[in-house]
């Protein structure tokens, strides 16, 4: 995997200029931590059952939150991953300032001095429309042992403002590292955690922030803390 280390937002962006034009790069952004693999929450081991089992029981409870029709399970999972849900599903995005926004978030609340990660991979192979369709189910005669891309309806809207796309991991524990192909391309971006603060107002400035990635009333009380607090000078 090449790894890029940049010290600046103008590094950064610098380095964000390869994946322009190009519409199969997706973004990650996490804590630079050597232990922390390309996995989902279900890959972890931090569940004491299987995470389809775990999935059913979360979904018979959801129905009383929905108040939309929801077509499938794959719909069911994504609402589920992004409200927290440990599932076989690993978050990515299309917008590479928002993955940086993300690694920044999850580093600044880590404790300890980790570095940003932004992971940026490619996959050549990636079609667009019907090629984007997952299996009929996300557990039933789904592949086997593969990682593979999963583009989700825009069902919410912190979904379609984060550009969000997925991984789909089978069995949970396969690592996207262990996946790659000849004609995939994995690369990290490095961001030194006392660059962060400075980088995080430069996003904010340039539309990137929780009150615009999180279209709800969390977020909006989220950015005002944040934008408001003595934290942001």
């Amino acid at each position: 995997m090449k790894v890029i280390d940049v010290r600046s937002f103008d590094e950064l962006h610098n380095a964000f200029q390869k994946y322009c034009g190009s519409a199969t790069w997706i973004f990650r952004g996490q804590c630079d931590d050597p232990s922390w693999t390309l996995v989902p929450k279900a890959g972890r081991g931090k569940i004491r059952i299987d995470d389809e089992n775990l999935f059913r029981a979360w979904k018979r409870h959801a129905y009383a939150y929905e108040k939309r029709v929801i077509n499938s399970d794959w719909e069911w999972l994504t609402i589920a991953q992004h409200h927290g849900l440990t599932t076989r599903l690993l978050d990515w995005t299309r917008n590479p300032l928002a993955a940086t926004f993300f690694a920044i978030e999850h580093t600044q609340n880590h404790e300890g001095e980790l570095n940003a990660a932004v992971f940026s991979y490619n996959n050549k192979a990636w079609g667009v429309g019907k090629a984007d369709e997952p299996p009929n189910d996300p557990f039933k005669n789904a592949p086997i042992d593969v990682v593979k891309k999963f583009v989700p309806r825009s069902i919410t809207q912190r979904l379609v403002m984060q550009q969000g796309i997925f991984t789909y991991h089978n069995p949970p524990k396969k690592s996207l590292e262990s996946a790659i192909e000849h004609d995939e391309d994995l690369e990290k971006i490095v961001i030194p955690r006392n660059v962060l603060g400075e980088i995080r107002k430069i996003l904010s400035y340039y539309g990137i922030n929780k009150r615009t990635l999180f279209p709800d009333y969390d977020g909006l009380s989220e950015y005002m803390n944040w934008f408001y607090g003595t934290d942001y000078k």
